[in-house]
């Protein structure tokens, strides 16, 4: 979890909230601590987790997660 979190800060957010597994991956959604948890800030940051790798979702692979749910 630390490394998500370091992530998350390089690209100016507090951390990474786990949101599910999803075609392998781990999928986290970045957030800031001022957000309102209950708030809907549009697509936001996704970062998906694969074993070592951790990077941000392609804005196909956000469509495609919202299809999902």
């Amino acid at each position: 979890m630390d490394e998500i979190n370091e992530f998350a800060k390089q690209f100016g957010y507090d951390y990474g909230h786990f949101l599910k597994k999803w075609n392998g991956y781990d999928v986290y959604k970045l957030k800031r601590n001022n957000q309102d948890p209950k708030g809907f800030y549009g697509w936001g940051t996704l970062v998906l987790v694969k074993g070592d790798v951790i990077r941000k979702a392609t804005l196909d692979e956000m469509y495609q997660f919202a299809m999902s749910k």
